[in-house]
């Protein structure tokens, strides 16, 4: 297991690899820093690596902002700890979300967003995810539901890494219901999506299996100034543990043609 750092300037806990430009890694949902694991070694050579598991998530359990503005001022306050200047991002899911919603502050030379928790929403949907916040925070996490749901997000969960399966849902059942609720409340809030001040390059990586997030995913690119669809073959929402080789090149090849001077010389 990769040894954290505790942050005392936030109360996060995150994972610190490699030498070069900053590269800030915001995982999603249930997940925690680990989940780039699997990608760190081809990442590293290049970049200074800084994941944190997000309040709620992961060893940063303890950490529980009460609200919107509080969670994206203790992700500032770390960014601002650990990053002087220019950096790189990479978000799966939520962690997409959450970049989104920091940009406006700290905005990256270049990102990748992994199926982002970006998209329109019904009336009725919309209109009821308070009443669905406050039920779901009182509720706990069950094992058997949620190893299902990442079987329908997944291309083909009888290949996936076993180890990686159970680190994640081992996650999963420890994150806080709480944090995760506060996005289901105010996810209305953040709606219509202004992209206007992203005006760098952004790339949408989606896996080939057509999930809801996934089309999600496909409909964003056009709203972003500089965004560009990437389709991972033979993947779903679960990306990183589904084919890792095929993220690497893409996650490589977009940063390199963003910033050929920076990186890869």
């Amino acid at each position: 297991m990769a040894e954290y750092i505790t942050d005392p300037h936030s109360g996060l806990d995150y994972l610190a690899f490699g030498e070069g430009p900053p590269l800030l890694l915001l995982h999603g949902n249930g997940a925690d820093a680990q989940l780039y694991l699997p990608i760190l070694a081809s990442l590293s050579p290049y970049f200074r690596i800084i994941a944190p598991d997000l309040p709620g998530h992961g060893h940063s359990l303890s950490c529980k902002p009460t609200s919107i503005e509080g969670y994206l001022n203790t992700m500032r306050r770390f960014i601002d700890a650990h990053i002087d200047g220019s950096f790189f991002l990479m978000a799966h899911s939520l962690g997409a979300l959450v970049s989104h919603l920091l940009m406006s502050t700290h905005k990256p030379l270049s990102a990748v967003w992994m199926e982002p928790a970006i998209f329109q929403l019904r009336p009725l949907v919309k209109a009821g995810l308070p009443l669905l916040a406050k039920t779901y925070r009182l509720e706990k996490h069950r094992r058997e539901p949620l190893i299902q749901y990442m079987h329908t997000l997944a291309w083909a969960p009888q290949k996936a890494d076993p180890v990686r399966v159970a680190s994640f849902v081992e996650a999963y059942m420890q994150s806080c219901r709480e944090v995760q609720s506060l996005w289901i409340k105010h996810y209305p809030e953040f709606l219509p999506w202004d992209f206007s001040h992203h005006d760098v390059p952004i790339a949408c990586i989606r896996g080939q299996k057509d999930t809801f997030i996934s089309k999600a995913t496909s409909t964003l690119v056009g709203q972003l100034p500089q965004g560009r669809e990437i389709i991972i073959p033979e993947a779903g929402h679960c990306l990183l543990n589904e084919n890792n080789l095929a993220i690497v090149k893409a996650i490589q090849t977009h940063f390199k043609n963003a910033c050929p001077k920076l990186l890869y010389k």
